[in-house]
């Protein structure tokens, strides 16, 4: 507006002058408002959660597991028949000190040492007979330590270590249990765990007398 009222304040030759002057000047253009540059997507925002948040819990790849190994094999079990069975008692502690003094000697020793089950079986049931028919009371009976043997052949004939577990077993049963009082491992010196000593019963004449 005061340049609508600033040219009609002007003279005649003012006008002139001024339409004169701007003849050749070029009107400026009105800067554009500037659109906002659109921000480009950070890559940091764009990527998953790298933990199981929302939105990446399943993309996630599962955890890898790790192949169990073997499982340890068992040690294997030595599996023992028990020192005495039920009805077969130990040595009268009276006798069994005696015998550790020295005081009371063995009658008769039988030594199966080498032989099967089968033939060791027979030799000690013939032997126990004759001792006691001949009125013998104590027995030793030698059947080796042995040696460990593997699970599989611990009852085949001829198998180390097999009389020694064995001959307890046969002792309590039918043919042998009419013969026998009792039995006990034998001290150190007389073979330990490698011999038992057995008492026998005492004749049939001798009970009658």
């Amino acid at each position: 507006m005061g340049d609508k009222r600033r040219r009609h304040d002007l003279s005649p030759e003012d006008r002139a002058l001024w339409q004169r002057v701007t003849e050749g000047v070029a009107p400026l253009r009105r800067p554009g408002r500037k659109t906002p540059a659109v921000p480009r997507p950070d890559d940091s925002s764009s990527s998953p959660p790298a933990s199981g948040y929302a939105g990446g819990q399943d993309d996630a790849a599962p955890p890898r597991m790790l192949a169990a190994g073997p499982p340890a094999p068992k040690p294997a079990t030595a599996v023992r028949p028990p020192e005495r069975e039920p009805g077969l008692p130990a040595l009268d502690r009276k006798l069994a000190r005696r015998i550790g003094r020295g005081t009371r000697p063995v009658d008769a020793i039988i030594d199966l040492h080498g032989l099967t089950q089968q033939e060791a079986h027979a030799r000690l049931l013939a032997f126990l007979r004759n001792a006691r028919a001949s009125g013998h009371r104590l027995v030793l009976v030698v059947t080796g330590k042995g040696e460990p043997a593997p699970f599989a052949d611990w009852w085949a004939p001829g198998s180390r270590g097999v009389l020694r577990r064995a001959v307890p077993d046969w002792l309590a049963t039918p043919a042998f249990r009419p013969l026998i009082v009792a039995y006990e491992r034998a001290h150190r010196h007389r073979g330990g765990d490698g011999a038992i000593y057995v008492q026998l019963r005492r004749p049939e004449r001798e009970r009658g007398t």
